[in-house]
């Protein structure tokens, strides 16, 4: 059963503004977001959240607008009309007879039930209308919780910038009065004037990760995959000692001595999918006719960089709290041939040539963000304002594209007594082939929260990943590690 949320009683009313330069880099398409919350009374609950959202679209009234694609080139962001928001207000309420265990057990396979048009605010499409919401939001009455479902405009915000709101949605639920908001319709403007002044000088550097953008015509599944905190933490540090080793023989040969930069567990891991991804694909391919999707020697990565926080782009930089689009996409490359699989690799035991590949593969990624400066961002900027349609100017998809959100704590957020916290997250971006969703840390102890990531490929491709010996040693918890 549908329900219309009571009607907000505050004028949405605002200054229209045109999109960002960066607002292109991403595709103008919906993204949806799940947040998951077992409230002590589910009534309350939904009446807690119900109010927390419409006091922060009343503070930041924006959030109820259309984004407005005008032809050729730009868009902006308006205000709707009455008539638009009684046809599509921005809080949709549907009751279901099923438990949130449709999300809530993470687990290692298939999980597509919430894709159902019936749990999202807008559905699943390729197609975004000339006008479209900023965001919606539909909260689903389960058996046993809520599973708040929210979709936003990529053209608008990133996913920073969806997250920034959830944490603020917590604080007008959680604050009795007028809660004291991180950003206002001011500063958000002032951001934005910013972003579309910075300068454009110098010389341009080849955008590789830029271009029309390319949706796979393949049917795709998705997949959430589930890792250790512990085992990731391992395979870190097999992958540093395996790195600065490599290095040293390396020096010792031509008598030189280089730094060695220490590789994060995020390097690591987005380095486990771009390898794992690649060869499963590859193996895929073998068994299915000929083609040229994959023929090509070399294998790309995409990954998304945050701006904000940079201090070389802009003085002041872009505050961490920004809502719209303030990041980039940097890519590079590695030979397909290098990914094979040894055959001393088991569920239970790492090959010393793959930890070796891994590591080199772990620092192709930290170099591939470090790269991302003032001036990489200003060639982008001006790579987007040279193009004659705006959305042709977003970031083509490479053969692996990783987005990662880990080191947000959903579990520090606070919702007040009457939510709770937020028990279980997802991303429910189903489109891009090779497109992997590192989560939020959400659930488990404090600095052991699971990994989570959600895969997008092929059913051939997604069967060899599952299969793969490094994902399942990777994924199992409790066996010892060798080499």
């Amino acid at each position: 059963m549908a329900l219309k949320a009571a009607a907000e009683t505050h004028p949405l009313s605002f200054e229209p503004y045109t999109l960002t330069p960066l607002d292109w880099v991403n595709l103008p398409i919906h993204v949806p977001l799940v947040f998951v919350f077992t409230p002590p009374s589910i009534p309350a609950g939904v009446e807690a959240l119900e109010h927390g959202i419409s006091r922060l679209v009343a503070q930041l009234p924006f959030l109820a607008g259309n984004v407005v694609l005008h032809p050729g080139n730009g868009g902006s962001v308006e205000p709707p009309s009455d008539k638009y928001l009684e046809e599509d207000p921005v809080i949709r309420i549907e009751t279901h007879p099923q438990s949130i265990s449709i999300i809530h057990e993470p687990n290692f396979g298939f999980n597509d039930s919430l894709s159902s048009d019936t749990f999202l605010p807008i559905p699943m499409s390729l197609n975004v209308k000339e006008i479209s919401p900023v965001i919606r939001f539909c909260i689903n009455v389960m058996t046993d919780g809520l599973i708040l479902c929210i979709s936003i405009h990529h053209a608008a915000m990133d996913g920073l910038g969806v997250m920034n709101i959830v944490r603020m949605i917590g604080l007008c639920c959680a604050s009795p009065g007028k809660p004291r908001l991180p950003v206002s319709p001011l500063t958000e403007a002032s951001v934005r004037a910013r972003l579309s002044n910075i300068s454009t000088d110098g010389s341009f550097m080849d955008m590789q990760s830029y271009g029309p953008d390319h949706w796979s015509q393949s049917r795709l599944i998705s997949c959430e995959f589930l890792f250790s905190a512990k085992r990731i933490r391992q395979l870190g540090i097999l992958c540093n000692v395996a790195l600065k080793q490599s290095c040293l023989e390396k020096d010792a040969g031509n008598g030189d001595r280089k730094s060695v930069n220490e590789l994060s567990t995020s390097d690591v891991f987005s380095a486990l999918l771009w390898l794992c991804t690649t060869r499963a694909r590859s193996r895929a391919q073998l068994l299915s006719p000929p083609s040229n999707t994959y023929a090509t020697e070399t294998t790309r990565l995409g990954v998304a960089v945050s701006i904000r926080d940079i201090r070389d782009i802009l003085k002041p930089p872009i505050p961490l709290t920004y809502l719209g689009n303030a990041m980039v996409v940097a890519s590079d490359t590695h030979v397909r041939h290098e990914m094979e699989a040894p055959r001393a690799t088991t569920a239970t035991s790492i090959d010393k040539d793959e930890v070796l590949v891994l590591a080199n593969l772990a620092s192709k990624v930290r170099h591939t963000i470090q790269v991302v400066d003032g001036h990489y961002v200003r060639q982008v900027v001006r790579h987007i304002k040279a193009s004659q349609d705006c959305q042709d100017a977003s970031f083509y998809f490479p053969d692996t594209f990783v987005t990662n959100l880990r080191l947000l704590d959903l579990r520090q957020w606070d919702f007040g007594p009457v939510l709770g916290q937020i028990v279980n997250f997802d991303h429910l971006e189903t489109r891009i082939n090779g497109l992997c969703s590192i989560h939020p840390r959400c659930g488990g102890t404090s600095g052991e929260s699971p990994w989570k990531v959600r895969v997008n490929l092929e059913p051939e491709a997604m069967d060899r990943l599952r299969g793969d010996a490094l994902i399942r040693w990777a994924a199992e918890k409790d066996t010892a590690c060798k080499l």
